[in-house]
């Protein structure tokens, strides 16, 4: 360091003395902290994360620290009415206010007002709308009704919007400014992304979100403000604020968990019903991207976005006068420079008298002079320095400029990235070197400075299209910052040194942005709904139509698990990356609502970064299956319609035998030669003869319902194969006699035992008996014209055989089927046939049947024949499988009682007395005790007589309850439900002549019954039937080792 004369010393002394004298009496001393008066922050709302730098501020002392004692004010009177802020400050109640573009209409009409720091930088309005209405250009905000809770910042980007969509403010309509309860007289509500979306929820009212940012409307968010009458009385105090509130927000930015969980605690009831805890957390991302941190100062003010504000509002007529930036912001730098000014002021005096003293300090001065060359030198020499450290600096354009404009520095980057070498421009004013295409609003350069006009601008950024030397472009995002001068003492207190100017190339950053903009828009597009989860299972994107399918909407599902929303059941990734998968699974929405749906998924990796995520494609196939269902009814009624002849034939030759046996047998009666053995023979036709008929008309009541053929619970039996070969043969024969056409049959002795529903399998041969029809009734009279059925036959191999499976074939002399259509055949729709002669339905619902029963169908060559060769594969029968489809074969029973001691006691009830009877009778010759009533109620009062409280019971415990379902006094349906109730030992079976499944009355009894047996009734299988539920009960007595009889499970598993 260097020694100061002791005359310069002196006069330094003089000099500070005067300096102090000059200063302002709030740079004298600091005031006593006990002696201010309070200070009063207005906020705009009740206490929330909203407000979270202010609090903690508060909080963390930063306030006491300036000497503040500062009341944080809530912004709703106890009566819950609003307070308006800009009100608040301009009448004194308040020295300090949070506002928006509130501020500038309340300084249009006459209240000074002064902006001091923006701590959100963008608004959190944000417009909800009525779910039911169409998702169309908002241009259809002109139609809607908007419900305003008296928020007039937010009305004014209300307007705003409805202006960038060419809609005048007379043209919006408010309907309602009472408490929102739900868009019964409103479209649209008002409100903000930080809390409205928790109010709606919590009241349970359903809404769709629209933000007025993502429509180009940006106005400021919350920005705290004072009069300027503050300012002009006590700078200082509005510096201590700003400065405190500051540090608040960076605090609360950075510690955002520990504020947001105080908050809670200290203001709980902040919300009413709903959890300050979860709507204070809730607030944080969105209030860290509302302030743009850490990217973004805190507390920055954007001059041009309020110009463009106040513009905005100008063209609405909110406001009228122009807006002055350099009188609306708070300029700490300007009150520096008045504060150097005064500084100056001081010095001359000084220098006055300094003058005279450094006449006698010609040494001091020389040794001065020799510490400013040394300065000078190390200036130069940093100089040096920074201009190598710009030049390392090889993707960022770097240069300054005076206060003119004119480029004073230009490093190599700059070069390389707009093509001027630093000799070319240096002296040039910036406008001719660096040329941008104004797309974007804005300018590259502050205006003034190609004016000669002096300007001290704040720190400004955007992006645009900028031009090379070689007249090339690129886009480019710039930052332009006014250089401080490091001593105010040797500044011109009407300029800045100059600026310094960063432009970077972000064009591939561009073109992946605006890429991505348009994959999402065409997603967008999409008419099925694209669900995107990360590998955990977490949404991480939902299109339109997703939002629409599901009833929800970004800020509820994102981040969120599949299973926690509940919308689809836990979907597994794809085995294989890349390769779709797709399968049916049961959607639900919010509401409750199910629906079924098609779900396709793959797994994508990420090129960059190595995620991997899960698309699922999912479209609601309500209407396709309620299609699917009716296309099969109609096609059953229409094979139906074709098989009416051969349904005929059906019935009729049936019904002759019975009527042929049963006159022989009155015939011979009358003539006395009838013997017994010849009576029995003749009967037993009747009987198998109308078991036969009664499956006809069942397989037609199973044919003709509206339910998928596939669908219907018929249970799997084991069954010969070549019956459902016959039966169906037997249906179209008629048709093949009548076209001459040669049905032949590879028949062999051999059972083929397979496991399935055989009407359903007889179903699916007669469609396909039918299309090997078509295919040879249309060949030239000259050629072969054969179809030719076999079970078993040696085939040649075709993918997706199932090995062990049991086949039918059925194989035609017809054009057979192209290998290059043999998988579309089977879908719905597609026919080979001429139009108006065929459905192209028959494969599809045959596929469908085989499928269901776990076979299959498919479509081959015939090597014999030369046509088509139609596969369908049933599985074998399992080892040991009691379940038989053909019940009329039972010859033995299970054995002969005790003489003089019956089987069991059985109560048959029917109001039919014939069929009573006869059941009645062949129990008893079958050894059995029998009673009988003729409806339910008087069956529940043998019931109690048999089962009574009494010593002596007037009738045997019944053990079988048989019993018809509808008879006038008193259904079996109730029968069975009392039985259930009140003797839980007794077993029920019931006899129909309905459709054993799909039928109302039956599905309505569940487990009330034990046994259900279709009419027409088999005594000899009625008679095993109550045997076998006997022999459960003899089982169930000898396990419970001696207890009562009465306290056997009731049912055993229903047939």
């Amino acid at each position: 360091m260097l020694p100061i004369p002791r005359p310069i010393r002196s006069a330094l002394l003089c000099l500070l003395l005067v300096v102090t004298a000059g200063l302002p009496p709030g740079y004298a001393a600091t005031e006593d902290s006990s002696t201010l008066p309070k200070v009063v922050i207005q906020l705009r709302g009740v206490p929330q994360f909203q407000f979270a730098g202010y609090y903690a501020a508060l909080w963390q002392g930063y306030y006491a620290d300036e000497g503040l004692q500062v009341e944080l004010r809530p912004g709703f009177t106890p009566d819950g009415r609003s307070v308006s802020t800009t009100a608040a400050v301009a009448s004194g109640r308040a020295q300090f206010g949070i506002g928006s573009s509130d501020i500038l209409v309340a300084r249009d009409q006459g209240s000074d007002l002064v902006i001091l720091n923006s701590f959100l930088q963008w608004s959190p309005f944000a417009l909800y709308l009525n779910p039911a209405l169409p998702e169309t250009s908002l241009r259809s905000l002109r139609e809607m009704r908007f419900h305003d809770p008296d928020l007039s910042a937010q009305w004014h980007e209300a307007l705003a919007l409805g202006l960038s969509m060419l809609i005048l403010p007379h043209e919006l309509t408010i309907t309602d400014r009472s408490a929102f309860t739900g868009f019964q007289t409103s479209d649209a509500l008002l409100g903000s992304v930080l809390s409205t979306p928790w109010v709606l929820s919590d009241q349970g009212i359903p809404y769709r979100e629209v933000r007025p940012r993502d429509y180009g409307v940006e106005f400021p968010g919350d920005t705290l403000f004072t009069s300027r009458s503050l300012v002009d009385r006590d700078p200082a105090l509005v510096e201590r604020i700003m400065r405190a509130s500051v540090k608040g927000w960076t605090y609360a930015l950075s510690h955002s968990d520990e504020i947001a969980g105080r908050l809670a605690e200290e203001f709980p009831n902040a919300f009413g019903r709903a959890s300050a805890v979860t709507i204070n957390r809730s607030q944080i991302e969105k209030v860290k991207a509302l302030t743009g941190w850490p990217l973004v100062k805190v507390g920055d003010i954007n001059p041009a976005r309020w110009q463009a504000v106040q513009e905005t509002m100008r063209r609405l007529n909110l406001v009228h006068t122009p807006l002055d930036l350099d009188d609306f912001a708070f300029d700490s730098v300007r009150l520096e420079q008045d504060r150097a000014k005064r500084l100056r002021h001081g010095l001359t005096l000084g220098i006055a008298i300094l003058s005279i003293l450094l006449f006698s300090a010609g040494t001091g001065a020389w040794l001065m002079r020799r510490a400013l060359l040394q300065r000078q030198s190390a200036l130069t020499q940093a100089e040096d320095r920074y201009r190598q450290v710009l030049d390392s600096v090889p993707d960022h354009a770097i240069f300054a400029m005076d206060a003119a404009g004119i480029i004073t520095n230009w490093n190599d980057g700059a070069h390389r990235l707009l093509g001027y070498s630093r000799a070319a421009v240096l002296g040039r004013p910036v406008a001719e070197v660096v040329r941008g295409l104004d797309l974007l609003g804005g300018d590259l350069v502050p205006p003034a400075l190609s004016s000669g006009l002096h300007l001290v601008p704040e720190r400004s950024s955007g992006q645009g299209w900028l031009m090379r030397a070689d007249g090339s472009r690129f886009w480019g995002e710039w930052v332009l910052s006014p250089v401080t001068p490091q001593n105010p003492d040797d500044a011109d207190p009407q300029q800045l040194p100059g600026y310094v100017q960063v432009i970077r190339d972000i064009s591939a950053r561009k073109r992946s942005e605006d890429r991505i903009r348009f994959q999402a828009g065409v997603l967008d597009q999409a008419s099925s709904a694209i669900v995107a989860t990360d590998i955990v299972g977490r949404i991480v994107y939902l299109n339109a139509m997703a939002r629409r399918v599901f009833l929800i909407g970004d800020g509820v599902a994102i981040g969120r698990r599949l299973e926690e929303l509940g919308i689809l059941p836990r979907l597994t990734p794809p085995d294989r990356p890349g390769q779709p998968e797709q399968r049916e699974v049961t959607a639900h929405r919010p509401d409750g609502v199910e629906f079924p749906a098609l779900v396709t998924s793959a797994t994508i990796d990420e090129a960059h970064t190595g995620d991997r995520y899960i698309v699922h494609l999912v479209h609601d196939l309500t209407e396709r299956k309620a299609l699917e269902a009716e296309v099969q009814h109609s096609a059953n009624l229409a094979l139906l319609g074709k098989m009416s002849a051969s349904l005929a034939h059906e019935i009729n030759q049936p019904l002759n035998v019975i009527r042929l046996s049963a006159e022989g047998c009155l015939l011979r009666l009358d003539q006395g030669r009838l013997d017994p053995t010849e009576l029995t023979e003749r009967l037993k036709i009747i009987s198998s003869t109308a078991a036969g008929l009664f499956d006809t008309i069942d397989f037609m009541q199973v044919f003709a319902r509206r339910e998928r053929t596939a669908d219907l619970p018929v249970p799997t039996v084991t069954f010969d194969l070549w019956h459902s070969v016959d039966a169906a043969i037997a249906t179209v024969s008629e048709e093949y006699r009548r076209s001459g056409i040669r049905l032949e049959v590879d028949r062999h002795e051999l059972p083929a035992l397979g496991h399935g529903r055989p009407r359903q399998v007889e179903q699916a041969l007669v469609n396909l008996l039918t299309n090997a029809l078509h295919a040879v009734a249309d060949r030239p009279a000259d050629t072969p014209r054969r179809v030719q059925v076999a079970v078993n036959a040696p085939l040649p191999p075709f993918p997706r055989h199932t090995p062990r499976s049991l086949t039918i074939s059925v194989a035609d002399s017809g054009p057979g089927i192209p290998p290059a259509v043999r998988e579309q055949v089977f879908e719905p729709f597609y026919t080979t046939k001429a139009a108006g002669k065929g459905t192209g339905l028959g494969l599809a619902i045959s596929r469908d049947i085989l499928r269901a029963m776990d076979g299959d169908l498919h479509a081959l060559s015939s090597p014999d024949l030369g046509g088509a060769c139609m596969v369908l594969e049933i599985p074998p029968a399992p080892c040991h499988d009691a379940t038989s489809d053909d019940l009329h074969h039972i010859t033995d029973g299970p054995g002969a009682s005790l003489p003089g001691q019956p089987h069991g006691h059985v109560l048959v009830v029917d109001d039919e007395p014939l069929a009573r009877t006869e059941i009645a009778d062949g129990l008893r010759h079958s050894g059995w005790l029998v009673s009988t009533a003729h409806g339910g109620h008087p069956a529940i009062a043998l019931l109690e007589q048999a089962h009574g409280d009494g010593n002596r019971p007037a009738l045997p415990p019944i053990d079988i309850v048989v019993t018809d379902i509808h008879m006038p006094e008193g259904s079996g349906v109730e029968l069975a439900e009392r039985i259930a109730e009140d003797y839980p030992q007794v077993f029920v079976i019931v006899m129909t002549g309905q459709p054993q499944r799909g039928s109302a009355d039956l599905e309505g009894l569940g487990a009330d019954v034990d046994l259900v047996m279709r009419k027409p009734i088999s005594l000899r299988e009625l008679d095993v039937r109550l045997h076998s539920l006997m022999e459960t009960t003899i089982d169930d007595d000898g396990d419970d080792s001696g207890e009562e009889n009465s306290t056997a499970p009731q049912h055993s598993p229903a047939d």
